[in-house]
């Protein structure tokens, strides 16, 4: 423990946790790495999981368990989003998790600072045929939304990319993120 004379030691860079949908979203989400990684602001370390895994990404963060940790987990969430406003099946568990109503209010207050990055496809939208939804990233909207509401802080702005725009919106938000988010 330093003495009053002395300087403690910067903490060190904080870890930065990944979770995806799968598909297109783990191939996002190795994008964000690599961009991350070539940054001077880079984590100390990133976890990549796939949502199908999360039940046992919650166990091994103790996000929810236990005493507040000294600093809050830091989550990018990248999902699709599919017909009819679902997740796809290995977000799932993801998804259903957060948006339990029995949850308290303030259960990820100090626990969580997140970005989410939503992967849609407007086409889908234009055969009426097999869609209702109203908003092809309406998973990633919802999940930016509960976790707010669940006291967890955001580490950075709402993303939204269109299949149907050959997703340019990724660029741009994965550059705001590296620049901002990491440091945020």
């Amino acid at each position: 423990m330093p003495t009053q004379a002395q300087t403690p030691a910067a903490p060190p860079r904080s870890e930065l946790h990944v979770l995806h949908s799968g598909g297109f979203a783990a191939e996002v989400a190795d994008m964000l790495v690599t961009q991350a990684n070539a940054s001077s602001a880079a984590p100390a370390k990133i976890h990549v999981s796939g949502m199908a895994d999360f039940k046992l990404w919650l166990t091994r963060t103790a996000l929810t368990g236990g005493d507040p940790p000294t600093a809050p987990l830091r989550v990018v969430f990248v999902v699709s989003t599919i017909e009819n406003e679902q997740p796809p099946e290995d977000a799932g568990a993801c998804t259903r998790f957060f948006q339990r109503r029995t949850h308290p209010k303030d259960m990820l207050s100090a626990r969580l600072r997140y970005a989410v990055l939503g992967l849609g496809d407007s086409n889908l939208l234009l055969d009426r045929q097999t869609t209702t939804a109203k908003d092809c990233n309406q998973v990633a909207r919802k999940l930016d939304q509960r976790l707010a509401e669940l006291g967890a802080e955001r580490l950075h702005a709402l993303g939204e990319a269109d299949d149907r725009t050959g997703n340019t919106e990724l660029g741009p938000w994965l550059q705001s993120f590296v620049t901002t988010g990491l440091v945020g």
